[in-house]
């Protein structure tokens, strides 16, 4: 499990339920907590696009009556579409997607910015970009085949897991001072996209595969 109290601060400013929403908004110190479910008798097919271009201490999660906000922002489901795209300074984004063929993108160009991504189930698809001067990002994915894509830039931190059979991956380091890891637990792990890349000078890179117990 991602340990969403390091990534995200505590305070609660404001609820938001949405349910086959989309929204965007931008500015300084949001706060924005999101809990997509599909409505009851169907499946899923929910879209979210969050957008917090140029903002200065945004944070996206989820938070519904806790007083706090560890909990990451959810989108329960089947064929569900997730983007979070958070830009400026000091942005925050924990985002999980929990069901079966959910596409999630989380976007992180944020100067001290940190970012995760975690999806449980199956056939699922996720991918992470953190650009230089960001701090750090984290994708999980929890199930069989699932494919995932981490893009690293200069002087950040990212990591990469996957636990499941038939899973496949993209991994691209880039840039000074990286330090990035992938580490998958299963069978018939197989590269995609990217692919294990490495353009760097003075990168810390660390792969290790091993066969799930």
């Amino acid at each position: 499990m991602i340990d969403f109290q390091s990534f995200l601060r505590t305070g609660l400013y404001a609820s938001i339920l949405w349910s086959g929403a989309s929204m965007a908004t931008a500015g300084d110190g949001n706060q924005i907590y999101i809990l997509q479910q599909s409505p009851l008798g169907l499946y899923g097919g929910n879209t979210l696009n969050v957008d917090q271009s140029g903002a200065t201490g945004s944070t996206v999660a989820g938070d519904f009556g806790t007083g706090s906000s560890a909990a990451p922002a959810v989108q329960d489901g089947i064929g569900n579409s997730g983007r979070i795209d958070i830009s400026g300074i000091g942005g925050q984004v924990a985002f999980v997607q929990s069901g079966i063929g959910n596409d999630g993108s989380v976007s992180l160009s944020s100067a001290l910015g940190m970012a995760s991504l975690q999806q449980d189930g199956n056939a699922n698809t996720a991918s992470l970009t953190v650009d230089p001067l960001g701090l750090s990002g984290a994708v999980l994915q929890v199930g069989n085949g699932n494919q995932a894509d981490l893009s690293v830039g200069a002087g950040a931190t990212g990591t990469l897991v996957q636990k499941g059979d038939n899973n496949q991956f993209g991994f691209a380091v880039s840039g000074a001072g990286t330090t990035a890891s992938y580490t998958a637990i299963g069978n018939n792990l197989t590269p995609v996209g990217t692919g294990p890349v490495v353009i760097s000078n003075g990168a810390s890179v660390t792969i290790t595969q091993t066969q799930m117990q």
